[in-house]
Protein backbone atom coordinates (compact mmCIF):
# COMPACT_ATOMS: atom_id res chain seq x y z
CA UNK A 1 0.00 0.00 0.00
CA UNK A 2 2.32 2.07 0.72
CA UNK A 3 4.47 1.63 -2.41
CA UNK A 4 1.78 2.47 -4.32
CA UNK A 5 0.88 5.84 -2.47
CA UNK A 6 4.72 6.55 -3.05
CA UNK A 7 4.25 5.76 -6.97
CA UNK A 8 1.56 8.14 -7.21
CA UNK A 9 2.80 10.83 -5.39
CA UNK A 10 6.03 10.50 -7.23
CA UNK A 11 3.77 10.78 -10.52
CA UNK A 12 2.14 13.69 -9.56
CA UNK A 13 5.23 15.54 -8.69
CA UNK A 14 6.84 15.01 -12.20
CA UNK A 15 3.37 16.08 -13.86
CA UNK A 16 3.38 19.29 -12.32
CA UNK A 17 7.01 19.73 -12.86
CA UNK A 18 6.43 19.00 -16.37
CA UNK A 19 3.60 21.55 -16.60
CA UNK A 20 5.56 24.59 -15.44
CA UNK A 21 9.12 23.51 -17.34
CA UNK A 22 6.64 23.58 -20.18
CA UNK A 23 5.14 27.17 -19.46
CA UNK A 24 8.29 28.40 -18.63
CA UNK A 25 10.27 27.31 -21.68
CA UNK A 26 10.06 29.04 -25.36
CA UNK A 27 8.64 26.83 -28.08
CA UNK A 28 11.60 24.53 -29.85
CA UNK A 29 13.48 21.79 -29.48
CA UNK A 30 14.29 22.06 -25.66
CA UNK A 31 10.42 21.32 -25.25
CA UNK A 32 11.17 18.04 -26.82
CA UNK A 33 14.05 16.75 -24.61
CA UNK A 34 12.23 17.81 -21.12
CA UNK A 35 9.34 15.65 -22.68
CA UNK A 36 11.41 13.07 -23.21
CA UNK A 37 13.27 13.22 -20.05
CA UNK A 38 10.19 13.82 -18.05
CA UNK A 39 9.21 10.12 -19.56
CA UNK A 40 12.12 8.46 -18.53
CA UNK A 41 11.41 10.07 -15.00
CA UNK A 42 8.35 8.40 -15.31
CA UNK A 43 9.41 4.39 -16.48
CA UNK A 44 12.08 4.50 -13.57
CA UNK A 45 9.10 5.62 -10.73
CA UNK A 46 6.96 3.05 -12.47
CA UNK A 47 9.74 0.68 -12.46
CA UNK A 48 11.37 0.80 -8.86
CA UNK A 49 7.72 0.49 -7.75
CA UNK A 50 7.13 -2.81 -9.79
CA UNK A 51 10.72 -4.02 -8.34
CA UNK A 52 9.07 -3.48 -4.50
CA UNK A 53 5.86 -5.16 -4.74
CA UNK A 54 7.57 -7.86 -6.29
CA UNK A 55 9.38 -8.73 -3.42
CA UNK A 56 6.21 -8.53 -1.62
CA UNK A 57 5.25 -12.35 -0.13
CA UNK A 58 2.19 -13.98 -2.09
CA UNK A 59 0.56 -13.33 1.37
CA UNK A 60 0.54 -9.65 1.07
CA UNK A 61 -0.61 -9.37 -2.79
CA UNK A 62 -4.29 -9.30 -1.76
CA UNK A 63 -4.10 -6.23 0.43
CA UNK A 64 -2.90 -3.90 -2.09
CA UNK A 65 -6.47 -4.83 -3.79
CA UNK A 66 -8.57 -5.53 -0.48
CA UNK A 67 -7.40 -3.10 1.73
CA UNK A 68 -6.25 -4.10 5.22
CA UNK A 69 -8.56 -6.40 5.57
CA UNK A 70 -12.27 -4.28 5.86
CA UNK A 71 -12.92 -5.64 2.35
CA UNK A 72 -13.03 -2.38 0.82
CA UNK A 73 -10.49 -1.52 -2.26
CA UNK A 74 -8.32 1.19 -1.23
CA UNK A 75 -6.69 1.60 -4.54
CA UNK A 76 -9.03 3.82 -6.50
CA UNK A 77 -9.41 5.78 -3.40
CA UNK A 78 -5.44 6.73 -3.55
CA UNK A 79 -5.60 6.79 -7.53
CA UNK A 80 -8.74 9.29 -7.26
CA UNK A 81 -6.45 11.31 -4.37
CA UNK A 82 -3.80 11.73 -6.83
CA UNK A 83 -6.16 13.42 -9.33
CA UNK A 84 -7.38 15.46 -7.59
CA UNK A 85 -4.40 16.58 -5.70
CA UNK A 86 -3.08 16.86 -9.58
CA UNK A 87 -5.62 18.95 -10.39
CA UNK A 88 -5.70 21.61 -7.58
CA UNK A 89 -1.73 21.89 -7.96
CA UNK A 90 -2.54 22.68 -11.85
CA UNK A 91 -4.97 25.21 -10.71
CA UNK A 92 -2.74 27.10 -8.14
CA UNK A 93 -0.06 27.15 -10.73
CA UNK A 94 -1.83 28.62 -13.34
CA UNK A 95 -3.31 31.51 -10.84
CA UNK A 96 0.60 32.34 -9.31
CA UNK A 97 1.43 31.91 -13.18
CA UNK A 98 -0.94 34.84 -14.09
CA UNK A 99 -0.38 36.88 -11.07
CA UNK A 100 3.09 36.93 -12.23
CA UNK A 101 2.63 38.13 -15.51
CA UNK A 102 -0.04 40.64 -14.66
CA UNK A 103 3.32 42.15 -12.21
CA UNK A 104 5.13 41.91 -15.46
CA UNK A 105 2.91 43.95 -17.66
CA UNK A 106 2.69 46.42 -15.26
CA UNK A 107 5.88 46.71 -15.20
CA UNK A 108 6.42 47.24 -18.61
CA UNK A 109 3.56 49.61 -19.23
CA UNK A 110 4.70 51.80 -16.17
CA UNK A 111 8.28 52.43 -17.99
CA UNK A 112 5.88 54.84 -20.15
CA UNK A 113 4.72 57.53 -18.14
CA UNK A 114 2.20 58.54 -20.26
CA UNK A 115 -0.01 55.96 -19.74
CA UNK A 116 -1.44 56.07 -16.39
CA UNK A 117 -2.46 52.27 -15.81
CA UNK A 118 -5.42 51.30 -12.69
CA UNK A 119 -5.22 47.64 -13.30
CA UNK A 120 -3.80 45.17 -15.10
CA UNK A 121 -5.39 41.98 -15.80
CA UNK A 122 -3.97 38.69 -17.65
CA UNK A 123 -5.95 35.87 -19.58
CA UNK A 124 -4.10 32.89 -19.95
CA UNK A 125 -4.95 29.50 -21.78
CA UNK A 126 -5.44 27.25 -18.51
CA UNK A 127 -6.74 23.86 -20.37
CA UNK A 128 -3.70 21.41 -20.26
CA UNK A 129 -5.27 19.26 -22.99
CA UNK A 130 -4.99 22.37 -25.68
CA UNK A 131 -1.66 22.97 -27.76
CA UNK A 132 -1.41 26.38 -26.17
CA UNK A 133 -1.39 25.83 -22.30
CA UNK A 134 -0.11 28.34 -20.53
CA UNK A 135 -0.08 31.08 -23.56
CA UNK A 136 -1.68 34.45 -23.09
CA UNK A 137 -4.89 34.84 -24.47
CA UNK A 138 -5.82 38.50 -23.46
CA UNK A 139 -4.12 41.04 -21.80
CA UNK A 140 -6.45 43.65 -20.61
CA UNK A 141 -5.88 47.07 -19.16
CA UNK A 142 -7.49 50.11 -17.60
CA UNK A 143 -6.06 53.23 -17.63
CA UNK A 144 -7.31 57.00 -16.52
CA UNK A 145 -7.05 60.57 -17.67
CA UNK A 146 -3.48 62.04 -17.70
CA UNK A 147 -2.96 64.20 -15.06
CA UNK A 148 -1.14 66.22 -17.42
CA UNK A 149 -3.49 66.32 -20.22
CA UNK A 150 -6.33 66.89 -18.05
CA UNK A 151 -7.63 70.32 -17.65
CA UNK A 152 -8.28 71.92 -14.34
CA UNK A 153 -11.49 71.10 -12.60
CA UNK A 154 -13.32 74.43 -12.95
CA UNK A 155 -14.08 76.30 -9.28
CA UNK A 156 -17.55 75.28 -7.84
CA UNK A 157 -18.11 71.93 -10.24
CA UNK A 158 -17.94 68.63 -8.07
CA UNK A 159 -16.29 66.23 -9.84
CA UNK A 160 -18.59 63.29 -10.68
CA UNK A 161 -17.91 59.63 -8.95
CA UNK A 162 -19.29 57.32 -11.06
CA UNK A 163 -17.89 57.39 -14.60
CA UNK A 164 -19.25 54.44 -16.83
CA UNK A 165 -15.97 52.57 -18.42
CA UNK A 166 -15.19 52.84 -22.05
CA UNK A 167 -13.40 49.60 -23.37
CA UNK A 168 -11.92 49.99 -26.74
CA UNK A 169 -10.65 47.25 -28.89
CA UNK A 170 -6.88 47.84 -29.90
CA UNK A 171 -6.87 48.06 -33.94
CA UNK A 172 -10.61 48.46 -34.33
CA UNK A 173 -11.62 51.51 -35.87
CA UNK A 174 -12.05 54.69 -34.01
CA UNK A 175 -11.08 56.03 -30.86
CA UNK A 176 -13.50 57.79 -28.07
CA UNK A 177 -13.07 61.43 -28.08
CA UNK A 178 -12.96 61.93 -24.40
CA UNK A 179 -11.12 65.40 -23.50
CA UNK A 180 -7.85 64.73 -20.79
CA UNK A 181 -7.86 61.21 -22.52
CA UNK A 182 -4.81 59.68 -22.34
CA UNK A 183 -2.36 59.96 -25.61
CA UNK A 184 -3.22 57.75 -28.34
CA UNK A 185 0.57 57.50 -29.15
CA UNK A 186 1.46 56.70 -25.83
CA UNK A 187 -1.12 53.55 -25.98
CA UNK A 188 0.00 52.74 -29.18
CA UNK A 189 3.60 52.20 -27.84
CA UNK A 190 3.30 50.30 -24.87
CA UNK A 191 0.71 47.76 -26.99
CA UNK A 192 3.91 47.76 -29.48
CA UNK A 193 5.76 47.23 -26.63
CA UNK A 194 3.68 44.25 -24.91
CA UNK A 195 2.96 42.65 -28.56
CA UNK A 196 6.86 42.39 -29.34
CA UNK A 197 7.64 40.88 -25.73
CA UNK A 198 4.99 38.49 -25.80
CA UNK A 199 4.66 38.17 -29.29
CA UNK A 200 1.17 37.98 -29.13
CA UNK A 201 -1.10 39.99 -31.83
CA UNK A 202 -2.55 43.77 -30.93
CA UNK A 203 -6.13 42.37 -30.89
CA UNK A 204 -5.24 40.61 -27.87
CA UNK A 205 -4.30 44.02 -26.01
CA UNK A 206 -8.01 45.70 -24.97
CA UNK A 207 -7.73 49.23 -23.56
CA UNK A 208 -10.25 49.99 -20.71
CA UNK A 209 -10.99 53.88 -20.19
CA UNK A 210 -12.10 54.55 -16.59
Amino acid sequence: MEIIRNLVQSLVIIIILAMFLEMLLPAGEMRTYVKMIMGLLVIIAVVQAVGSIARWSFEEMPAVVTGAGDGRGQLPEILETGRKISARQQELGIEQYRQGLARQVTALVNLNQELPVLDVEVNVESESGKPGFGQIKEIILTVGENPEQAGPEPEGEKLVDNVTPVTVQVGSPGTPDKPGAVNPKAVAGIVGVLTNFYNIKPEQVKIIYN
